[in-house]
């Protein structure tokens, strides 16, 4: 396993499966989200291996928990010029395979990508770790490598990634910030082919860390990355982005990840508009 570089380093730790909701079975489709892009960075989108079954859609103008459709793009994620509210669903991005929403674009090569987390949304049962932030992963399976940074309800920012496809999820030994809760900025950094680095910020402007970096091999290749929400229960909940900044003029792309896709596509239309802790 590549090696955490940072003050404590070496000090990855393995979490344990969660166990995962049988969603029903769909996977992935477009979303333009053209208004959002707006003052977003400028690098071009790569070439990275798409889900398989994606459906263009507009994207809608509002999402609601009690009509969401995790095939159904239109009810999952909406996107504006001030930014993004997408539907959080699913028991954790952890274990050996992720169950969560997905709002994302292609990448390739060194660059850096930001978000404010303006709003979590909560559910009573999901013990502190509904999560809401940035995701890079290799492809859209469920068990897929990736590294997640991402703001929690009660657990503070946490750092979490998966080395191999379908292998365990590790995460940084203690929460990167504690007491620390949305609104917030966080930010991944690519600085070498394969080399991340993680920060958050209250404000936006000054950036805190822990000096910890991570090696996913996945990054020497286009990858993806963009907006995660999971509402770590069996309850919908909704959480609005803000401030996107690095994610270029490509189109952006809705997923659900859940273990049920694994082999599945998307049927959906583009006319549709349909716990224990961690």
């Amino acid at each position: 396993m590549a090696a955490v570089r940072s003050q404590w380093s070496g000090l990855g730790m393995s979490m344990p499966r969660r166990n995962a909701l049988g969603w029903m079975a769909g996977a992935a489709a477009v979303v333009v989200g053209g208004g959002m892009l707006a003052g977003c960075g400028t690098g071009a989108p790569a070439a990275a291996v798409l889900p398989t079954g994606a459906v263009q859609t507009s994207g809608g103008s509002s999402v609601d928990p009690t009509t969401a459709k995790e095939t159904v793009a239109s009810t999952m994620v909406a996107a504006t010029s001030s930014g993004v509210s997408l539907v959080g669903r699913g028991t954790d991005i952890n274990g050996t395979a992720d169950d969560f929403t997905f709002y994302f674009t292609q990448a390739s090569g060194p660059g850096t990508w930001s978000c404010e987390v303006a709003k979590l949304g909560t559910d009573p049962s999901d013990g502190g770790y509904g999560q809401a932030g940035l995701v890079a992963r290799a492809d859209g399976t469920p068990g897929s490598p990736e590294i997640a940074l991402l703001a929690t309800d009660g657990q503070g920012v946490i750092m979490r990634w998966r080395d191999t496809a379908g292998g365990a999820m590790n995460q940084w030994p203690s929460p990167i910030a504690i007491g620390v809760t949305p609104p917030l900025y966080l930010r991944l950094q690519l600085t070498a082919p394969s080399t991340f680095a993680v920060s958050y910020s209250t404000d936006g402007k000054t950036w805190a860390n822990e000096g910890i970096t991570r090696d996913m091999a996945f990054a020497a290749k286009p990858f993806l990355i963009g907006l995660a929400a999971c509402s770590h229960s069996t309850n919908d909940v909704v959480d609005q982005f803000s401030s996107l900044s690095g994610f270029g003029s490509g189109k952006f792309y809705y997923l659900d990840v859940n273990p049920a896709n694994a082999t599945s596509s998307s049927s959906s239309s583009s006319s549709s508009s349909s716990s224990s802790s961690s």
